[in-house]
């Protein structure tokens, strides 16, 4: 009986493929990331895009749970030659993003970066991106079909989903009430350009700072660029890029309590697989408020990952991990089963989506998930998922 559910599942596979795999593999898909923050904090939530064909007009719908106060709405890199209007009223729920431009961009990242603050209690709190028929548009003015996908804040636990060890101050984030800057976790393909940025959140009003950043000697620094956070202060690169640690300060007449994309670090990204850190430091009185007293900032170091990347997968109530893939181009199938073993459906989505929401089968007892190359060839082992 296995043996012929599986060569059902190939024969279905093949019947999908030539419609099924040539959406996956161009399919465009904006995605809210996972975030996590403590209580009564504020955290930086980036909406992202990704296998961007090309885009000249996107109308996207936001809405969140009641639980999360938005705060501020800032640009991210990606879409940069579009302009973004936000909503005039914060407070709408939901609210509308609009980006309009004369050319179609093709950049992929964040395209925009959404600071809540939380004021309820632990728990997870979803963020949800939507879009009508026609609102997005190529450069013909031809609507696109873009997958979207909603993300959550879980409240309880460090910003970032990472661990704070770096900075002025060593105690844990959860009982940080000052200013956080965290430095973003991203992977890459070796020898690949690839920008980290650097978010700040709960930022209580800065007039000027001196940052020293340090990373793994394999790594290539090619560029630094501002953000939006901090807009009112003037930032200092170093003279020389291959200066590791360098000195990155910030300046102003009047403290700046902006949120957001703080800066943009630049890389390109070494030969070899593996995980290479980058860190922000700070001595005592290196930050400063508008009366240029000394504050106390939490840092949280970040990394690039190159040659692996983990894509999540979630079912329901269950989430299944596809780790150490390495190619750029593929899909992940997702097959249900019945009682019988017999295939019920099959659904197909691009491997270059971080998460995965497929909804339950309900004539299914479990699910199978391949991750497998254009030509059926596996990338990694499936993973089993026991629905019932």
């Amino acid at each position: 009986m296995k043996k012929n559910s599986f060569i059902f599942f190939i024969l279905t596979l093949f019947i999908l493929l030539s419609s099924a795999n040539a959406f996956a593999s161009s399919a465009t898909s904006i995605f809210v990331e996972n975030t996590s923050v403590a209580v009564n904090e504020e955290i930086l939530v980036p909406i992202k895009i990704n296998n961007n064909t090309g885009i000249c007009g996107a109308t996207l719908s936001v809405s969140y749970d009641n639980s999360l106060v938005l705060k501020s709405i800032s640009v991210g890199e990606a879409l940069g030659s579009l302009i973004m209007t936000k909503p005039g009223n914060l407070a709408s729920n939901p609210f509308n993003l609009v980006f309009d431009g004369i050319e179609e961009d093709s950049t992929n990242g964040v395209i925009a970066y959404l600071c809540f603050n939380v004021m309820s209690e632990s728990g997870t709190y979803d963020i949800s991106v939507t879009y009508e028929a026609g609102d997005i548009v190529n450069g013909n003015l031809e609507a696109l079909e873009v997958e979207t996908l909603g993300g959550q804040v879980t409240v309880g636990t460090s910003p970032g989903g990472g661990t704070g060890d770096e900075g002025g101050d060593n105690e844990d984030v959860e009982k940080h009430d000052n200013p956080i800057i965290t430095i973003g976790n991203v992977t890459a393909n070796p020898v690949e350009s690839i920008d980290v940025p650097v978010y700040m959140a709960g930022n209580t009003g800065i007039c000027g700072t001196t940052l020293k950043i340090a990373y793994d000697e394999a790594l290539t620094l090619t560029g630094i660029t501002k953000g939006d956070a901090l807009s009112g202060l003037i930032m200092t690169k170093p003279g020389n890029l291959s200066a590791n640690p360098f000195n990155l300060v910030f300046d102003g007449i009047e403290e700046d309590v902006t949120n957001g994309l703080f800066f943009t670090l630049t890389f390109t990204a070494p030969q070899g697989n593996g995980i290479y850190d980058i860190t922000a430091t700070y001595e005592e009185g290196d930050i400063v408020n508008g009366d240029l007293m000394p504050i106390d900032v939490f840092l949280k170091k970040g990394s690039i990952t190159v040659g692996s990347k983990i894509i999540e997968v979630i079912i329901g109530d269950k989430i299944v991990g596809l780790p150490s893939i390495t190619e750029t181009s593929g899909d992940i199938y997702v097959a249900f089963y019945n009682d019988s073993e017999m295939m019920t459906s099959v659904k197909v989505f691009d491997l270059n989506n971080p998460k995965i929401t497929v909804a339950e089968d309900a004539t299914a007892t479990y699910a199978k998930v391949f991750c497998w190359t254009d030509v059926l060839a596996p990338l990694c082992e499936s993973q089993k998922i026991t629905l019932k």
